[in-house]
């Protein structure tokens, strides 16, 4: 979750953090903003697919067990 939320607070800041990519980052044909955001960007979508996954992986189990439990209050004959 730190993931995510570093990688958006860098891509939708307006505000260059790491001065250092100021000189670099022109080497690559970009602003050092849109280095930063762009590195936000790789932060922040991978982490989010990870949790989705995980997410779906979560649910999908408990609708398995859904179908295993006894309900309780209906009697059996």
């Amino acid at each position: 979750m730190h993931t995510a939320a570093l990688g958006a607070l860098l891509t939708l800041t307006s505000n260059v953090w790491y001065a250092v990519y100021v000189d670099t980052a022109p080497a690559w044909g970009i602003s050092a903003l849109e280095d930063q955001q762009i590195g936000g960007l790789i932060m922040w979508v991978p982490a989010g697919f990870v949790y989705l996954a995980i997410a779906l992986a979560l649910f999908a189990a408990w609708l398995r067990n859904l179908g295993h439990r006894p309900v309780r209050g209906v009697p059996t004959f």
